[in-house]
């Protein structure tokens, strides 16, 4: 769930490094998913960080 709230950030504008933030928000959100491969919230965090950052592949 910190992955999605950081990401939310840099989507709102609410944070000054929105490169640095993303990067957070993916690295929380991989490791929150090698956890636990079921973890929801985990896989909507990567892929939202993979498009906020243009990785559309």
């Amino acid at each position: 769930m910190l992955a999605v709230f950081h990401w939310t950030a840099v989507f709102c504008g609410w944070v000054e490094n929105r490169y640095r933030t993303v990067e957070e928000a993916l690295a929380q959100a991989q490791h929150a998913y090698s956890l636990d491969r079921n973890e929801v919230w985990a896989g909507a965090a990567i892929a939202k960080c993979h498009l906020t950052q243009g990785n559309m592949d």
